[in-house]
């Protein structure tokens, strides 16, 4: 172990943040899986013992930090066996072995279910991205809707239309086909503003203002030195809903027009898959930590007060380079924390302690999958 990373406080990029492992022992979670200069794979572990800042610890040394639980094992070896180190890739991971009940029936249940859910997504964005497409065209698709899309009349009658689309265009038929499948792949975590088709990450954005509102609430009802900590945290909450919330627009209005998208695919397509991946790193982790404090709202205030504490420990903050607008008041409100000892209670080294931490853990994990 190599001590704490200063970075880790306050990173430039998503990729110096690193993303999350969903690893379950209590003293993992919410770790962050990123590479180092080297391009090793490297783990920061959140300082749960009182100080800022978290500890470096090389991939292949992570079973030498702490005893980690038979679904953490697998789930590292896993993401070593991948080289995974980006929120999709770790989420990947993750389905993988949890469902294989490694974690417990409820995280297998939802794992299995998401894996199906995703596919489902894919296909129906397949088609909507390809309705889209004629409709903006002026080619006439009440046929095409009225069929199932999974047979061979809808096959048939789509390479019609989309044949017609490439000599408007030209683009021979087979790379629209190709240009289309991609795009639907990369926008799955996001799904599309103008369907029937949400996506997991734009479900993200509607726990941001109920956890913000909550746990401003709390900050301002507390006595101990949680308070301005709990404050802190709401506000990064906010400026993270109103970034994610202006990237989104921008990504809408890129994928609107698909007759630009399909036709000037290397300019318009770069676009879209760079919106896309700023949102997988800008919302990655904050579904744990929305689940994580709904789970203790009806809880002792000796329990909140340690969640809290741990939220504070992994908050996801925007990286210097990634932020937009002046960041005077961020600023601010750091130095105000500067100096500032944020304590633990718990003996994190208690089985109790663990077992039942282990148990919260799991349940946020399988609420999160099975969004």
């Amino acid at each position: 172990m190599s001590g704490r990373s200063g970075s880790a406080l306050l990173p430039a990029t998503f990729e110096e943040r690193g993303a999350v492992v969903p690893f379950t022992t209590p003293a993992l979670s919410l770790s962050r899986v990123r590479r180092d200069a080297r391009q090793r794979m490297i783990l920061l572990m959140p300082n749960f013992g009182g100080t800022e800042g978290a500890f470096v610890v090389p991939w292949n040394a992570v079973r030498e930090v702490t005893t980690m639980s038979v679904h953490d094992r697998a789930l590292h070896e896993e993401i070593e066996a991948s080289e995974a180190v980006s929120p999709e890739q770790l989420r990947g991971c993750a389905l993988r072995i949890g469902q294989t009940g490694l974690a417990g029936p409820m995280v297998a249940e939802a794992s299995r279910l998401a894996i199906e859910a995703e596919k489902r997504k894919l296909a129906e964005l397949h088609f909507l991205l390809i309705i889209s497409l004629l409709n903006s065209m002026g080619l006439a698709t009440e046929e095409l809707m009225a069929l199932n899309p999974n047979s061979e009349a809808w096959r048939a009658r789509a390479k019609v239309l989309l044949g017609q689309a490439g000599q408007r265009i030209g683009i021979d038929v087979n790379d629209i086909y190709t240009r289309v499948a991609a795009l639907a792949r990369v926008l799955v975590p996001v799904g599309l503003s103008a369907g029937r088709q949400e996506g997991r990450l734009r479900g993200v954005l509607n726990g941001f203002a109920d956890f913000r509102d909550t746990i401003t609430e709390w900050s301002e009802s507390e006595k101990s030195e949680l308070a301005p900590f709990a404050n802190f945290v709401g506000f990064i909450a906010d400026d993270t809903l109103r970034s994610a919330d202006r990237l989104f627009r921008q990504l809408d209005a890129g994928v609107r027009d698909m007759v630009s998208v399909v036709r000037d695919w290397n300019t318009h397509a770069k676009a879209v898959v760079g919106l896309t991946g700023k949102l997988c790193w800008l919302l990655d982790g904050w579904d744990f930590i929305f689940v994580f404090w709904d789970q203790v709202q009806n809880d002792p205030i000796e329990i909140q007060r340690e969640a809290v504490g741990r939220i504070v420990r992994v908050l996801p903050l925007i990286p210097r380079n990634e932020a937009e607008g002046p960041q005077d008041e961020l600023e601010q409100r750091q130095q105000q924390l500067q100096g500032r000892q944020l304590q633990s209670n718990a003996d994190w080294r208690r089985a109790r302690a663990d077992l039942d931490l282990v148990t919260r853990i799991e349940a946020a994990k399988a609420k999160v999958v099975a969004r």
